[in-house]
């Protein structure tokens, strides 16, 4: 399996979460919709979050 076909399965699934939405609601949105990216909107994509960076970010 080369790296392309890693990176693709990886981000397959992802929600969309609107920016200013709290850490616990995008992680139980992304858990619900069993995906492992977020994909942060203001009225353009701003940004990407993984479940790991919304971990981190609860626990630090």
């Amino acid at each position: 399996m080369d790296r392309s076909n890693k990176v693709k399965h990886y981000i397959e699934k992802f929600v969309v979460v609107k920016r200013g939405t709290s850490l616990y609601e995008a992680f139980m949105k992304m858990y619900k919709n069993n995906a492992k990216v977020a994909v942060v909107v203001n009225k353009k994509p701003v940004g990407i979050v993984t479940t790991h960076t919304i971990l981190e970010r609860i626990i630090n």
